[in-house]
Formats: structure tokens, sequence, C-alpha cells
């Protein structure tokens, strides 16, 4: 509250400026609550539970949050002696959520559904950026809605946006997370700038995590090709050490039978 000055009588409020500068805070924090949960995350099991941790212990912009997992298969990999996981980008499966403890989700969904919100899914994989539901225009599922029951104002959510963990075109998708907005804020410019941050830590967080898989299947294939040619080299050696001895073993024959005769 500012007193206007001489002659003019009264007081200015600032309301929408305290707001603005206190909701600009809260997202602040509430983003810096999401990374200290997975900073200690070094999977992919481990950072789906630390991210969805992360969104629960702030209240007031993420309304509800759902993390669907791609599902994952494992093969031999015998150039690494090892399982490689393989990713199906069609099947995904519900790792966890934050919300109303009395609603239940689907456990599994498919991309080759035609229901409006997996319209909205595949959209977000084909652009790699944020994809907002919303119920008047009947993509934001009503059992979704009930999902922020417990959150935020207790009221249903009324949005919600999905987000990729890919930010651009042709990158495997391991996961798509779905963040409910408050019902009491408008998603302008600013909470959709704020949305685009988690996103991008999330994309990022993701890629991090594949490329240190990566390296470490890259290592195993260098050990197991190292292992492999030091046993193939061992092979030789007592190969060759076989032939001498055997060579030796002829020779000192040859020569006692020299000496009989």
């Amino acid at each position: 509250m500012v007193k206007l000055p001489e002659p003019l009588q009264g007081y200015h409020a600032t309301t929408y400026d305290t707001t603005a500068t206190a909701v600009q805070l809260r997202r602040k924090e509430s983003l810096k609550a999401i990374m200290d949960s997975c900073a200690s995350a070094n999977d992919m099991t481990n950072f789906w539970d630390t991210m969805l941790q992360g969104i629960s212990n702030e209240d007031g912009d993420i309304s509800f949050a759902l993390l669907y997992r791609a599902e994952v298969h494992t093969e031999y990999a015998a150039e690494a002696d090892c399982q490689r996981h393989v990713v199906d980008g069609q099947n995904f499966t519900l790792h966890g959520k934050v919300g109303s403890e009395e609603s239940a989700q689907p456990q599994q969904i498919s991309l080759s559904s035609n229901e409006p919100y997996i319209r909205c899914m595949r959209e977000s994989i084909k652009t790699g950026t944020p994809v907002l539901l919303s119920v008047k225009n009947g993509t934001l599922p009503k059992d979704w809605c009930k999902e922020a029951r417990q959150r935020c104002y207790g009221d249903d959510a009324l949005e919600a946006v999905i987000i990729p963990s890919i930010d651009a075109y042709g990158s495997e998708v391991h996961a798509l997370l779905v963040m409910g907005i408050s019902p009491r804020r408008p998603y302008d410019e600013d909470y959709s700038n704020w949305i685009h941050s988690v996103h991008q830590f999330f994309a990022n967080s993701v890629m991090t995590i594949k490329l240190a898989e990566a390296r470490a299947f890259d290592n195993n294939v260098k050990r197991v090709a190292a292992a492999r040619a030091e046993q193939i080299a061992a092979q030789q050696r007592e190969a060759k050490l076989q032939a001498f001895s055997l060579k030796e073993a002829i020779e000192a024959k040859r020569q006692q039978e020299k000496l009989v005769l």
C-alpha cells in the first residue's frame, strides 16, 4: 500500500505486484525442491521416485502428478556380457503419482489408443514440448481432475500439462509426466515459462542418466573385449609353449635313439 502524493488523497494498492512476486518466489522454491530431491538419483527408477518426491514436497503450483514410465525389456548383450535395456516407446506403466489417495488411475496406457489425452501424449512426444490438457476441450480425463483434491486448494483440477522426457523429436522416450495446473491460477505466460523450466530439468536429467548408462555399457564392452583378447593371447602363449615342449621332447627322443645306435 503506497500513499498517493498531495493534492491526491488516498492510497495505491500494489496487491497484484505483491502476489506476483510471492508466486514467482514460490515457484522458484518448488523447482529447487524438485532439483534437490533428484540430486542423488543415479538410475532411472531412482529418478522417477525422487522426481515425484520433489513434487510432493511443495504445494501450490502442481495440483497433482502422474508419472508413466515406458515399459522396458531386457536382452542379453554378448558384446558386453550383461543385460541391455530395450525401451518400448508405445506402452507405458504408471510408476507413481502425487495426489488423492482415493483416486485410481490406469496402470497401463498404450499410445495406439485414440483417447483424447493419448493423442495429446503423442503430440508431446512428436514436438518434444509440454502439451496442455483441459476440461473445456475434453482432453483432461475427469478421474485425473479428482487427483487435485488433496493438494493446492482442494478443488478439482481444470487443466494439466503433459511433459515428455525429451525436448527434441526423435529421441527415445522414457517417461511422460502429467502435472496438474493449480485450479485457482491462470495458465499464463509466467506459468507456462515455469512449466518449461520443470520440463527442461526433467528432460536434461533423463538424458544425463541415459548417457551415464551408455558409458557404463561401453565400458563393459571394452572390459569384455579386453578380457577376451587377454584370454586369446593366453591361449596362444599356452599353445606355443606346448608346441615348443613337444618339439623339445621329440628332439630329445631322437638324440636318445642316436645314442642307443
